[in-house]
């Protein structure tokens, strides 16, 4: 059985596994646009679950503008 302690060191790599994986988006995605990202889009990534990084991560070559972050964080 796993202990509280271990459980809440579960949680926190996964929360910061996705703060990483956050920041990360969201400066390529910078670069890729020569602009900081809009701040409904910040939010939206800063909330966004591990699935939906993913979703960016995977279409990193293929976002050509900042809608298409938004549609895949629906």
């Amino acid at each position: 059985m796993e202990s509280t302690a271990e459980r809440l060191r579960k949680e926190g790599r996964k929360e910061g596994m996705a703060k990483g994986i956050t920041l990360t988006l969201k400066s390529l995605l910078e670069q890729r646009f020569s602009e900081e990202l809009p701040e409904d889009i910040k939010q939206s990534m800063e909330k966004a679950d591990r699935e939906d990084l993913i979703k960016i991560r995977d279409n990193i070559f293929d976002i050509e503008d900042v809608e298409d972050v938004r549609e895949l964080l629906k």
